[in-house]
């Protein structure tokens, strides 16, 4: 049985019967939405909007030739799955790589992979991976890397969150805001990395 992200509750042929019993009108609801991006491509060049829906979208494509192993739906999955990886950076309008943009992205891309990319000609399968490898490199380094980050002996190699070094460098972005901007400009700092509460709160008090 072939051990599916997600999809571990049931095997791959106990899925495919569901999506035509008791799951029919979810299985429906999905077909729906995945024969639409047969019409429609991704622009070639990363747009100034957002592109967290080419994610949703592959994901939406995989799990269909999943239950039905219609060719169709790996194929327009491929086609759109070209689109995204050639984006050198994913999301634009906010932050690079490392906001909802690369997230949703790595995420559905990510299940693609690991859902049907055996069925991916291998060129296409191998850029896919080191694409999600980049991305999710990426995506680590946010919120935080300290050269001086003590870690457990053996440790595997990869980016590191350092919740100390994070605070650290936000108090010396925001000085720095400070000194050129004055005082009168009110300042807000959306803490998107994940900080204990007994952490946080001095630093939060420094900033006010």
């Amino acid at each position: 049985m072939r051990n599916l992200l997600f999809l571990r509750a049931h095997s791959l042929e106990e899925w495919r019967e569901l999506s035509q019993t008791s799951h029919s009108d979810q299985m429906a609801r999905l077909l729906k939405q995945a024969k639409t991006y047969d019409s429609y491509l991704p622009a070639a060049e990363h747009p100034r909007d957002s592109i967290t829906y080419i994610g949703m979208a592959v994901a939406n494509m995989a799990l269909s030739y999943l239950l039905t192993e219609e060719e169709s739906y790996l194929n327009t999955m491929r086609n759109w799955i070209r689109v995204g990886i050639g984006y050198p950076s994913w999301g634009l309008a906010r932050k690079p790589d490392h906001d909802l943009d690369a997230a949703w992205l790595l995420f559905g891309l990510g299940l693609a992979y690991a859902w049907v990319g055996d069925e991916m000609p291998e060129d296409e399968r191998i850029a896919l991976r080191d694409k999600l490898i980049y991305q999710g490199i990426q995506m680590g380094i946010y919120g935080g890397v300290s050269e001086e980050m003590v870690k457990p002996d053996s440790s595997p190699d990869g980016a590191y969150f350092d919740p100390k070094a994070y605070m650290r460098d936000t108090l010396s972005l925001m000085d720095h805001v400070r000194s050129e901007l004055g005082e009168d400009i009110e300042l807000l700092h959306d803490v998107q990395s994940f900080l204990f509460g007994r952490r946080a709160a001095p630093r939060t008090n420094l900033l006010v």
